[in-house]
């Protein structure tokens, strides 16, 4: 449980259960019992009450079901063309660094605006 208090008066507590699949229950500091979901937040704006649970909210779930598309002859290929970038780049693997943010279609210097970033 995770509590934050504004000018030592006002309250909001957090409560989260790790369990996969056991649900338990957390006895705040007035002594009242809450029941917390598995794998769920449970957030209380005064401490006392829940008004918020993530395990309780409902979702819309889509299940994707693959299928040939109708009419279709043949099936679909693909094919990988490998891409220059040594004119554009400062050294022999392609990379450079800045200790800055930069602008990414300026940097990018073409009309694919695509970058790499890491880290």
């Amino acid at each position: 449980m995770t509590k934050y208090t504004l000018d030592n008066t006002t309250s909001a507590c957090f409560i989260s259960n790790k369990h996969d699949d056991k649900d338990v229950n957390v006895t705040l500091e007035d002594g009242v019992t809450h029941v917390v979901p598995a794998w769920s937040v449970s957030i209380l704006p005064d401490c006392k009450t829940v008004a918020y649970n993530s395990a309780k909210i409902k979702t819309q779930t889509s299940v994707m079901v693959k299928r040939p598309e109708d009419g279709l002859t043949q099936s679909l290929t693909w094919s990988w063309m490998p891409e220059n970038l040594q004119p554009f780049m400062t050294d022999e693997k392609g990379n450079f660094r800045k200790n800055e943010l930069l602008e990414q279609i300026t940097t990018s210097g073409d009309q694919s605006d695509y970058l790499w970033y890491r880290t």
